[in-house]
């Protein structure tokens, strides 16, 4: 089963300084700003999203796979998800599961949204401070 691609999202109080260490280990920014709270750093096939006061926690993200086939076979495997699969107005979907350690993996699909394309920041409501 192909997830799609997969982000680590990660809780951080001042995005500068997270930047500049990223930086100095070789990542380049690919997408976000710092003015919108979210910035985007690879290297390689590492991708990690830091955002500021975006998310709740941090997260392992998997964008742009199917998610109603992933919800089918994680169902049919015996896990449960902690957020049911659901559609956006946009029309993409979204579904929340806890592993075993207590972790959250955040899946999430736009419809404007390939794998070969960067991805576009939504601020899901059940992953904010406060929900």
């Amino acid at each position: 089963m192909d997830l799609g691609q997969f982000e680590l999202c990660l809780q951080v109080a001042d995005l500068g300084r997270p930047l500049d260490f990223y930086t100095k280990l070789g990542f380049r920014q690919v997408a976000g700003s710092r003015e919108d709270g979210v910035v985007v750093v690879r290297n390689g096939d590492c991708r990690i999203g830091l955002y500021q006061g975006h998310i709740a926690e941090n997260l392992l993200n998997v964008r742009s796979g199917d998610i109603a086939e992933i919800a089918r076979r994680v169902q049919t495997n015996g896990l449960a998800f902690e957020k049911p699969p659901f559609a956006g107005e946009d029309g993409g979907m979204s579904a929340l599961l806890r592993v075993p350690d207590g972790n959250a993996a955040y899946l999430v699909s736009h419809p404007d949204e390939s794998r070969s394309q960067r991805p576009r920041f939504r601020r899901p409501d059940f992953l904010r401070d406060g929900a």
